[in-house]
């Protein structure tokens, strides 16, 4: 017979715990706005929507270059998805919310999202909040946010991410010094005549790029300071126009009044026959007709200014909503990155080939230099417990070595 009493639950055993619901947060960048309520973010261009790892949605506008940039197109600068079918030539520069090229050679690329490049990264100094794919990296320096995934080798260089080096199944790793927050899983590391690879696994590089996004929030609440006191001025200059409007309008009124009770003398006078008062009566009502065309001038002078303020009103307060998006966008990356910290799944170094002697691994708290090849190895920083000459129990921690196979 089934049980059907109360069952005892112990809060406190962690197959119990449930986490505290978190909610979802979503911001504007470019090429999209939000809704009054908050609740719905909407396109404002034709283009690719795209999730970006800082948190923020966005729609991509497409610039598609046929050849390569170099000399014909100069240095790029584009806020949406920059397709190159040639490659980023040597001493150029490329700005981009997403990046494709068949290769990058020397030059410096900055992305807000994610980069793919059919052939190679070589020589080349990139900045990354994405993932980025490549065919082979050869000296190389590389900062991201996101993933690194490299089909053959890597060479001579320096890769700097939040997230895992993956060189895998068969990506080999030569002479190059790897910083990976999540790992590194590579096919081959090292030979037997490349200099040794470092391999930084579990250290947060998160400092500098908190840095560098509170120094880029500082820089975007300047802006918007400006631009604020730009919107102060207009309102003052607007509210000084409006009085003047208030004024000429009034004038104008007048003048319309006394123009009618004008034609109406004239029309009496001429019933009279006065041609002398009616003479009079004529070039007073000239006279009105000068005053009110030159209030109609000025009345019209003043609304064009309003207007053009009106227009600046818009232009400026679009700004200050893409400053906001872009800076609610920054604090919310140093918050998810902050939180990421403290994710409790130690990282690995995977090799499935080889891993050579003089090879460097090291985490937060130990490091180990290897003393002889290894085949199809598993590294892990781990804590464990030991018994000192004395009798005392300690714990210590160590990278831990152990066989794929």
């Amino acid at each position: 017979m089934p049980y059907c009493g109360r069952i005892a639950i112990n809060k406190s055993d962690p197959k119990f715990s449930i986490e505290k619901a978190k909610d979802i947060r979503i911001f504007c960048g470019p090429g999209t706005g939000t809704s009054t309520d908050g609740l719905k973010i909407y396109a404002k261009r034709d283009g690719r929507p795209i999730l970006l790892t800082d948190g923020r949605i966005s729609v991509l506008a497409e610039l598609r270059i046929e050849g390569d940039v170099g000399l014909e197109t100069g240095h790029i600068r584009f806020d949406g998805f920059v397709d190159i079918v040639g490659a980023i030539q040597q001493g150029f520069r490329v700005k981009a919310g997403k990046l494709a090229a068949k290769e990058i050679y020397r030059a410096e690329v900055e992305v807000d999202g994610d980069i793919v490049v059919d052939g190679g990264i070589i020589g080349a100094k990139i900045s990354s909040r994405g993932n980025i794919r490549s065919l082979f990296i050869h000296s190389s320096r590389i900062v991201t946010h996101g993933d690194v995934m490299v089909a053959g080798e890597v060479i001579d260089s320096r890769i700097e991410t939040n997230g895992a080096l993956i060189a895998a199944p068969a990506g080999k790793l030569f002479g190059s010094h790897i910083k990976a927050k999540k790992g590194v899983t590579a096919g081959q590391i090292g030979s037997e005549s490349s200099k040794p690879c470092v391999l930084t696994i579990g250290l947060d590089i998160n400092q500098d790029i908190i840095n560098a996004l509170k120094k880029e929030i500082w820089i975007k609440t300047e802006e918007k300071k400006k631009i604020t006191e730009s919107i102060e001025t207009l309102t003052r200059k607007s509210s000084r126009l409006k009085e003047g409007t208030t004024h000429w309008v009034q004038i104008q009124a007048q003048a319309t009044r006394e123009e009618n009770i004008c034609r109406k003398a004239i029309a009496e006078l001429s019933k009279r026959n006065d041609p002398e008062k009616q003479a009079q009566a004529e070039q007073e009502l000239a006279a009105l007709r000068e005053k009110t065309r030159s209030s109609d001038e000025s009345l019209q002078n003043l609304m064009d200014q309003e207007d053009a303020i009106t227009e600046k009103f818009s232009v400026l307060k679009f700004q200050i909503q893409e400053l906001d998006a872009t800076t609610q966008g920054m604090e919310y990356e140093i918050e998810t990155i902050l939180e990421a910290a403290t994710e409790k799944d130690g990282p690995t170094v995977k090799v499935f080939n080889q891993i050579f002697s003089g090879t460097t691994v090291e985490g937060p708290h130990s490091r180990v230099v290897l003393k002889e090849n290894l085949l199809a190895a598993l590294i892990h920083e781990t804590r464990e417990s030991k018994i000192t000459p004395e009798g005392n129990k300690i714990s210590e921690w160590m990278m831990k070595i152990s066989s794929l196979e």
